[in-house]
Protein backbone atom coordinates (compact mmCIF):
# COMPACT_ATOMS: atom_id res chain seq x y z
CA UNK A 1 0.00 0.00 0.00
CA UNK A 2 1.29 3.45 -0.92
CA UNK A 3 1.51 6.33 1.45
CA UNK A 4 -0.41 9.53 0.70
CA UNK A 5 2.88 11.23 -0.20
CA UNK A 6 3.72 8.50 -2.75
CA UNK A 7 0.23 8.73 -4.28
CA UNK A 8 0.51 12.53 -4.58
CA UNK A 9 3.96 12.20 -6.14
CA UNK A 10 2.68 9.76 -8.76
CA UNK A 11 -0.27 11.97 -9.66
CA UNK A 12 2.00 14.97 -10.24
CA UNK A 13 4.35 13.13 -12.60
CA UNK A 14 4.13 14.38 -16.16
CA UNK A 15 5.90 12.80 -19.08
CA UNK A 16 7.58 14.74 -21.88
CA UNK A 17 4.61 13.74 -24.03
CA UNK A 18 2.13 15.18 -21.47
CA UNK A 19 4.04 18.44 -21.25
CA UNK A 20 4.33 18.67 -25.03
CA UNK A 21 0.56 18.27 -25.41
CA UNK A 22 -0.01 20.92 -22.72
CA UNK A 23 2.29 23.36 -24.53
CA UNK A 24 0.64 22.66 -27.87
CA UNK A 25 -2.84 23.14 -26.40
CA UNK A 26 -1.79 26.41 -24.77
CA UNK A 27 -0.39 27.65 -28.07
CA UNK A 28 -3.66 26.81 -29.83
CA UNK A 29 -5.62 28.64 -27.12
CA UNK A 30 -3.32 31.67 -27.32
CA UNK A 31 -3.61 31.80 -31.12
CA UNK A 32 -7.40 31.78 -30.90
CA UNK A 33 -7.27 34.67 -28.46
CA UNK A 34 -4.80 36.62 -30.59
CA UNK A 35 -7.18 36.26 -33.54
CA UNK A 36 -10.10 37.71 -31.57
CA UNK A 37 -7.95 40.46 -30.09
CA UNK A 38 -6.52 41.50 -33.47
CA UNK A 39 -9.98 41.74 -34.98
CA UNK A 40 -10.98 44.16 -32.23
CA UNK A 41 -7.88 46.37 -32.18
CA UNK A 42 -8.33 49.82 -33.66
CA UNK A 43 -4.82 51.24 -33.19
CA UNK A 44 -2.67 50.27 -36.21
CA UNK A 45 0.57 50.15 -34.20
CA UNK A 46 -0.84 47.83 -31.54
CA UNK A 47 -2.58 45.75 -34.20
CA UNK A 48 0.70 45.29 -36.12
CA UNK A 49 2.51 44.35 -32.91
CA UNK A 50 -0.16 41.76 -32.10
CA UNK A 51 0.04 40.41 -35.66
CA UNK A 52 3.82 40.09 -35.29
CA UNK A 53 3.44 38.17 -32.02
CA UNK A 54 0.75 35.98 -33.54
CA UNK A 55 3.00 35.11 -36.49
CA UNK A 56 5.83 34.22 -34.10
CA UNK A 57 3.48 32.04 -32.08
CA UNK A 58 2.33 30.26 -35.27
CA UNK A 59 5.99 29.44 -35.95
CA UNK A 60 6.51 28.24 -32.38
CA UNK A 61 3.35 26.13 -32.54
CA UNK A 62 4.46 24.49 -35.78
CA UNK A 63 7.91 23.80 -34.34
CA UNK A 64 6.29 22.16 -31.30
CA UNK A 65 4.04 20.05 -33.50
CA UNK A 66 6.98 19.07 -35.69
CA UNK A 67 9.04 17.99 -32.66
CA UNK A 68 6.10 16.00 -31.29
CA UNK A 69 5.56 14.35 -34.67
CA UNK A 70 9.22 13.33 -34.92
CA UNK A 71 9.07 11.85 -31.41
CA UNK A 72 5.92 9.89 -32.26
CA UNK A 73 3.78 11.93 -29.85
CA UNK A 74 1.48 13.26 -32.57
CA UNK A 75 0.53 10.69 -35.14
CA UNK A 76 -0.80 11.91 -38.43
CA UNK A 77 -0.53 10.92 -42.04
CA UNK A 78 0.38 13.36 -44.78
CA UNK A 79 -2.54 14.19 -47.06
CA UNK A 80 -2.41 12.70 -50.52
CA UNK A 81 -1.12 15.28 -53.05
CA UNK A 82 -4.45 15.26 -54.90
CA UNK A 83 -6.27 16.23 -51.68
CA UNK A 84 -3.81 19.06 -51.08
CA UNK A 85 -4.34 20.36 -54.62
CA UNK A 86 -8.12 20.15 -54.19
CA UNK A 87 -7.93 22.01 -50.86
CA UNK A 88 -5.82 24.79 -52.36
CA UNK A 89 -8.19 25.14 -55.30
CA UNK A 90 -11.24 25.27 -53.03
CA UNK A 91 -9.60 27.85 -50.74
CA UNK A 92 -8.73 30.04 -53.72
CA UNK A 93 -12.28 29.75 -55.03
CA UNK A 94 -13.73 30.75 -51.65
CA UNK A 95 -11.29 33.64 -51.32
CA UNK A 96 -12.16 34.84 -54.80
CA UNK A 97 -15.85 34.72 -53.96
CA UNK A 98 -15.19 36.85 -50.89
CA UNK A 99 -13.02 39.29 -52.88
CA UNK A 100 -9.97 38.33 -50.81
CA UNK A 101 -6.44 38.60 -52.16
Amino acid sequence: MQTKSEQTSQKATLTDKDMSYDILQFQKYALQNYTVMIMELADPKIRNLALKHQTELYSDQYAMWEAMYKLGYYKTKPAPPADVTTGITEAKTMASGLNCK
